[in-house]
């Protein structure tokens, strides 16, 4: 304890990280050196759920914890999997919302669900979504455009002047 008091009031730098979007900062005469994980992780019978195992690092064995399980955050795989479901569950909403422009379309009715794609749940959850996953980002970015472009299709077949074959080729786009 008292290393770490005085390495606190040292000028030592401080290494800084995030993680689930909190930051963390460890006093740089803590570490040893920073490296990337083992190709190879042994599993060590442990009580110890943030323990993964050892590994060899410049060839020591060393134990490797998980941050995540330390700190008792939830894991990649959990994360993931929420993002997972989130985006099949909008994926239903946008295929019922398709199913409903058909609909309209069909009996005349006024379409009265969200043209705007900032308005519905999907549009406002990427408005706002943020992730320090970068495979995370790169998905919400790449599904951005085409759904954007599926709500301006419900403006387009909606205007006066617009013909039933480009009404027809504009729905089946939606589709």
């Amino acid at each position: 304890m008292e290393e770490i008091k005085k390495s606190m009031s040292g000028d030592m730098p401080w290494i800084i990280f995030n993680l689930c979007q909190n930051k963390f900062a460890v006093c740089s005469d803590m570490i040893s050196g920073m490296t990337e994980l083992p190709s190879e992780i042994v599993p060590v019978p442990t009580s110890n759920k943030a323990l993964q195992g050892v590994g060899v690092i410049r060839g020591q064995i060393v134990p490797l914890i998980n941050l995540r399980e330390f700190f008792n955050m939830r894991s990649l795989d959990d994360e993931y999997e929420e993002f997972k479901e989130m985006m099949e569950q909008r994926k239903q909403e946008h295929i019922n919302w398709s199913n409903e422009l058909k609909r309209c379309l069909e009996t005349g009715e006024k379409f009265t669900l969200a043209t705007d794609p900032h308005e519905c749940k999907f549009g406002k959850w990427i408005d706002s979504y943020s992730s320090n996953r970068n495979d995370l980002n790169a998905h919400v970015a790449h599904i951005s455009k085409p759904h954007s472009k599926l709500h301006k299709v419900a403006e387009e077949i909606f205007r006066d002047d617009i013909s039933d074959t480009d009404k027809e080729e504009l729905l089946y786009e939606a589709d």
